[in-house]
């Protein structure tokens, strides 16, 4: 169990973005990055009741920053309505806020750690298949130092393995290829994040933001061909269920069949994950977050040995880049992952709120392989093993966090108080047995033994 005894984000209260202008001579029209008014928090109902009704009241009528007296410190604007600002989180490619670098959602000018964003937009404009290929263009980030394994998705941030999270919580093992169509963004923290987030990564971490209900009614579908025979099919539906908004609902659906880019594998894939929001207040949500992914069957470990790959074999040609080093009679892998959380908000008052983020995930893989070894001494042909795996994961995390937001003279403090906690019972079971060696040139299958 780890514990962030405190994190405090203090801003300059009369600062906005709007004044980090580009000079005037430069002839480059001036850049707002963050909206200059807050975002105010829409009720759920219009209606109040009961002995809440006054405090509600009067909270609804006190006056905004360009209503306050002029002694007051203009409150910088840090609600979430400045991180997620459309449907799917970002506005464009273009991220104005993020709480990856604080817990707390702020403006990126403002926020004292580099971070960043890659937006839904941007991964759709990319055709983005995998997460690593979704942050393949970001600063400081490196994802395919590890091409052979086509299951995980690894990276390095700063020449150090980063960490993986998903809606602000861990994931104990490196990311199984979670579906990016999934997530509305991806944030990337780079450099030490230990106070916020335990123990961590002294490159960084990122973190997957899936996609959420919405108070407008959408709906989209798409079908795409491709390379390798490849057919998909997808669906994202969401907005209001009662005509307060007070409950929400989302719907991301995929289905993907094809072949794989080596002989004898396949690429299928099916995906769902419905989301519910309940406003249960107006100080109160709980969003609901759930998904389940299958692929039937995957391929592991096949890289190609660098004599014969990169330069020339021993024979002086080339190996097929389509080359499958397994045995198609013993090629049965596959891997569930079933996820379900949520997401708790709480406002005690202007100052004090509260947020619990809670998931459990469960994997299921079963793996029968013949794999190759391509570090063994350079010759025509590679040695292999049969190798049959088990895995049963299970991962618990809930994060809590205590936030107080106040001015204290010229200056309005963000105070982060809170603590987490993991568990990852698993259990894992491997065997192996012998293949005979592939001639890399003149390939012959089934010769198990």
């Amino acid at each position: 169990m780890s514990v962030a005894a405190c994190a405090v984000v203090v801003l300059a209260a009369g600062a906005t973005a709007k004044a980090q202008r580009v000079p005037r001579d430069t002839g480059l029209p001036p850049v707002v990055v963050q909206p200059t008014e807050p975002a105010t928090r829409q009720p759920a109902s219009q209606s109040a009741s009961g002995t809440n009704a006054p405090r509600r009241a009067a909270r609804r009528s006190r006056p905004t920053s360009a209503q306050a007296p002029a002694s007051a410190p203009a409150k910088p604007s840090v609600d979430s309505g400045n991180v997620s600002q459309t449907r799917d989180g970002v506005d464009g490619y273009v991220a104005h806020g993020t709480e990856a670098g604080s817990k707390v959602a702020t403006p990126l000018l403002q926020l004292p750690r580099s971070v960043s964003t890659v937006t839904r937009e941007e991964m759709a404009d990319r055709d983005a298949q995998s997460v690593r290929e979704a942050l393949q263009y970001t600063a400081s980030v490196g994802t395919y130092y590890r091409e052979g394994q086509f299951t995980r998705d690894y990276g390095y941030i700063r020449g150090f393995q980063g960490l993986q999270f998903v809606d602000g919580l861990r994931l104990n093992v490196n990311n199984y290829g979670l579906e990016p169509y999934g997530f509305e963004r991806i944030d990337v923290l780079k450099g030490p994040a230990a106070t916020l987030y335990g123990q961590g990564s002294p490159g960084g971490l990122w973190d997957l933001t899936s996609k959420r209900p919405t108070d407008q009614a959408f709906g989209e579908a798409l079908v795409r061909f491709g390379v390798h025979n490849t057919a998909e099919g997808a669906f994202d539906v969401g907005g209001p269920v009662t005509q307060d908004h007070s409950l929400l609902y989302r719907v991301v659906g995929l289905g993907r069949i094809g072949d794989g880019q080596i002989d004898f594998t396949s690429n299928d894939r099916a995906y769902i994950a419905p989301s519910f929001t309940w406003r249960i207040n107006e100080d109160t949500t709980l969003t609901i977050l759930a998904a389940y992914q299958y692929d039937p069957h995957l391929t592991v470990l096949q890289p190609l040995p660098y004599a014969g790959s990169v330069v020339p074999g021993p024979n002086g040609q080339f190996v097929s880049r389509n080359l499958f080093m397994g045995e198609p009679s013993y090629h049965d892998t596959s891997i569930k992952q079933a996820r379900i959380g949520y997401e708790f908000k709480h406002r005690f008052n202007d100052i004090f709120s509260f947020q619990q983020n809670f998931y459990y995930q469960n994997i299921d893989i079963n793996l029968n392989e013949v794999q190759g070894n391509p570090t063994t001494p350079v010759t025509t042909t590679m040695p292999r093993i049969a190798a049959h795996q088990t895995f049963q994961i299970d991962m618990y995390q809930m994060d809590n966090r205590l936030k107080a937001d106040f001015a204290m003279g010229p200056l309005f403090h963000h105070v982060v108080f809170g603590g987490d906690y993991s568990a990852t019972p698993n259990v894992q079971g491997t065997g192996t047995g012998t293949a005979t060696a592939l001639n890399l040139y003149n390939p012959s299958m089934d010769s198990l033994s």
